[in-house]
């Protein structure tokens, strides 16, 4: 972890923080949409699923909502990722436009999502310290997966040479994304356990479910696209429209 000492440009956190913001206003109903879709949709499916089918148990229908979910997952990113770019391109994309390339790079996604998934797991196992600089390390893997089309090992590598020197700084705002999703997914929660005495504990675990969903979709993926657009922006000069080849 070397890179986290080095010098590197100044990032500035408030202005990433105030364009986060800016790009979750704008772009607020759609988010909240298809994260809910992400996070409901499979439970009910499964449980549909379940009551027509029950010779293949619970564990069997467990399982399948896992790989549902994952799936559904990678797509949210991938759709609210674009559609966080192209917002700060000063293009307009819809959600399923954006769906649409999260489907067409879902095997990039997935593959970047999970080396550095395991990596960041072993290093906050290990020490806590190297999991979190790995975290901020492959921070933006996912718009290089998306705007540049790479994938595996250059992606990876390519989030390193952007986040160089700069790995506590992002550390910093990382903690300030997860925080605000988690008070999302409590105050979520929260309104999920409330309603649970009115609509049901099964439609009550449904949202509760999706509250994950929309943390992660509404304020995660928009910081990482806003961090992706900075950092290219203070590594390279990077105009606006350079930043789009999502588009392509």
């Amino acid at each position: 972890m070397t890179d986290a000492t080095t010098a590197g440009p100044n990032l500035d956190l408030g202005l990433i923080v105030r364009e986060t913001v800016n790009v979750i206003r704008r772009n607020l109903g759609p988010f909240v949409l298809i994260s809910l879709l992400r996070g409901g949709l499979p439970d009910a499916l499964i449980e549909a699923a379940r009551t027509g089918l029950p010779a293949l148990g619970d564990a069997g229908w467990n399982a399948i909502g896992r790989i549902l979910s994952v799936f559904t997952g990678i797509i949210v990113q991938g759709a609210v990722t674009s559609v966080s770019l192209a917002d700060l391109e000063g293009r307009s994309m819809s959600v399923f436009e954006g769906a649409r390339i999260g489907l067409r790079r879902f095997g990039s996604l997935f593959g970047v999502n999970f080396l550095s998934g395991l990596g960041v797991l072993v290093g906050l196992l290990l020490l806590i310290v190297p999991g979190l600089l790995l975290a901020a390390r492959w921070a933006v893997i996912a718009p290089v997966v998306l705007n540049e089309g790479r994938s595996g090992d250059a992606a990876l590598k390519r989030s390193q040479d952007l986040t160089k020197g700069l790995l506590w700084r992002i550390v910093v705002l990382l903690l300030l994304l997860v925080a605000a999703g988690l008070i999302l997914i409590f105050g979520l929660a929260f309104l999920a356990g409330l309603l649970g005495g009115i609509v049901g504990a099964f439609t009550a675990n449904i949202l509760a479910t999706a509250a994950v969903s929309t943390a992660v979709g509404v304020i995660i993926s928009p910081g990482t696209a806003v961090l992706y657009v900075q950092l290219r922006r203070l590594r390279e000069g990077a105009a606006p429209h350079e930043l789009a080849a999502v588009f392509d």
